[in-house]
């Protein structure tokens, strides 16, 4: 069996974390398995020559996948700078499977060449290419580390045996077939990891198939949010045919709506007008949220850095420097206090709908701001998905923080890795200090824990989902 893989994550389980971890003790070859998200109606030049089972040899990997903020095909081309020691080849072997996916097979790359493509594809494909990269080989024991140790290693040793949570914030895109996703579920259940809510789960019938890939095998195991369709933003009554066609979804298993980050950054009307976040012409759509009981977790903006000069005052410049692409430069993009401010004005407009604003609203630098907003917003919630650096460099405020708003505070985390839970665990449950954080391109400082009550774990790990996502079995979690 193939796994038919949809995700936002290239490189999946933490195999090719070489530069944030060890998963790589060797620098011989690593066979690879990409599995990438197409519509073949829609094929680019690379999928027609990897279908034809084209060898391509040089610096170049092309692949295309689907644009999971606009829903659409989008060329990616990567890797032409790779640093190759000498001519490896790269093979592509395509593969059809019910009009779905591509199969591209990856051979003869090195230790140093992973590293620089994983991090050339996780920048350009984060929102875009829909891939799923699986080890074969070298690095499988990095894998089965994960499996065997469970929870019982090292500093996962804070997470109680009898605590269960559910990730409902995970901005991964993920359909397992077969067997894999009995793997999956061995995954989870190694860190009592109870449910994943899949952000990504598309409209129509994509919303229907992965709805079936996913629930069909463990219904109560994953939770699917729909997504809107812009194709026809532009032909008069947009907003009603989209709050249709978001209810057909729901019927047909959609448990909430996620709001990708180019809604008032990217998407524009036929005159090159923005659409602002707070745009009339989609309150139907919030409406009809409101209507079906459903949240819409929405990602406004970026980290304010990236709207910032880059130079060295800019804490995020690792990040812009190894991806220029990220920054929000004013002659291309909305400031980010415009966009924020619409926003929040799109929550007060609907108060009757839960949001969730996905990163802590971009405001982990400022809890006090974030805390006056949520005062001012009841019908706003935040989770802490890729900003567990902003809390730990702050551990009294943090604490402080998630007590007090114990009530709108979500548990999530932008990529799937069963490796990398593990510092949202220390943080959240120890006052252990000043260790290394996953990812050194979001912090170059070391992080603390912050230590909050068993109760208010409870909330953010489970509960405020609960309360927020029908659907969930509430009997799989503890009182």
């Amino acid at each position: 069996h193939l796994v038919a893989g949809v995700t936002e994550r290239v490189a999946g389980g933490g195999v090719l974390e070489a530069l944030d971890g060890d998963d790589l003790p060797r620098t011989r070859p690593l066979p690879l398995l990409a599995v990438v998200g197409v519509h073949l109606v829609d094929l680019a030049d690379p999928l027609l020559a990897a279908l034809g089972g084209v060898d391509h040899r040089g610096a170049r990997l092309q692949l295309a996948g689907v644009d999971a903020d606009v829903g659409e095909l989008a060329e990616v081309r990567v890797a032409h700078d790779l640093e190759r020691e000498s001519g490896e080849r790269l093979a592509l072997v395509g593969v059809a499977l019910d009009d779905l996916v591509l199969v591209a097979h990856v051979v003869a790359l090195d230790r140093r060449d992973v590293e620089r493509a994983r991090e050339e594809l996780h920048d350009r494909v984060e929102q875009r290419l829909h891939a799923l990269v699986l080890e074969r080989g070298a690095a499988q024991d990095g894998d089965d580390r994960v499996l065997q140790g469970g929870v019982a290693q090292g500093p996962l040793q804070v997470l109680r045996g009898d605590r269960l949570f559910a990730d409902v914030l995970l901005h991964d895109h993920v359909v397992v077939v077969g067997e894999h996703v009995d793997q999956l579920v061995k995954e989870m259940d190694t860190i009592n990891l109870r449910v994943i809510v899949n952000l990504s789960g598309g409209t129509g019938d994509q919303l229907r198939q992965t709805v079936a890939a996913m629930k069909g095998r463990y219904p109560d195991r994953f939770v699917v949010f729909a997504n809107l369709n812009y194709d026809d933003l532009n032909t008069p009554g947009y907003g009603k045919r989209a709050a249709a066609r978001l209810e057909q979804d729901v019927k047909n298993g959609a448990q909430g709506l996620k709001i990708f980050k180019n809604f008032g950054m990217d998407v524009k009307y036929s005159n090159g007008e923005r659409v602002h976040v707070d745009d009339p012409e989609f309150d139907p759509v919030w409406q009809k949220c409101a209507e079906l009981g459903i949240p819409v977790l929405i990602h406004t903006a970026e980290p304010s850095p990236f709207f910032d000069p880059w130079d060295y005052h800019n804490e995020r410049w690792l990040e812009l420097k190894q991806f220029p692409q990220r920054a929000r430069p004013p002659e291309k993009y909305a400031p980010f206090e415009t966009l924020v401010a619409e926003r929040n004005h799109l929550f007060a407009k609907h108060p009757k709908t839960n949001f969730i604003a996905a990163h802590l609203a971009f405001y982990g630098n400022d809890l006090e701001r974030l805390g006056k907003t949520l005062d001012s917003l009841p019908n706003m919630y935040v989770d802490i998905a890729a900003v567990l650096a902003e809390l730990g460099r702050q551990p009294y405020s943090a604490h402080d923080f998630l007590i007090k708003y114990q009530d709108r505070v979500l548990m999530g985390k932008d990529i799937y890795d069963v490796n990398e839970y593990k510092w949202y665990f220390r943080a959240l449950e120890t006052r252990d200090e000043y260790f290394e954080y996953y990812r050194p391109r979001h912090a170059f400082w070391r992080i603390y824990g912050f230590q909050v009550p068993d109760e208010v774990l409870k909330k953010i790990y489970y509960k405020n989902a609960l309360k927020l996502v029908l659907g969930i079995d509430r009997k799989a979690f503890p009182d």
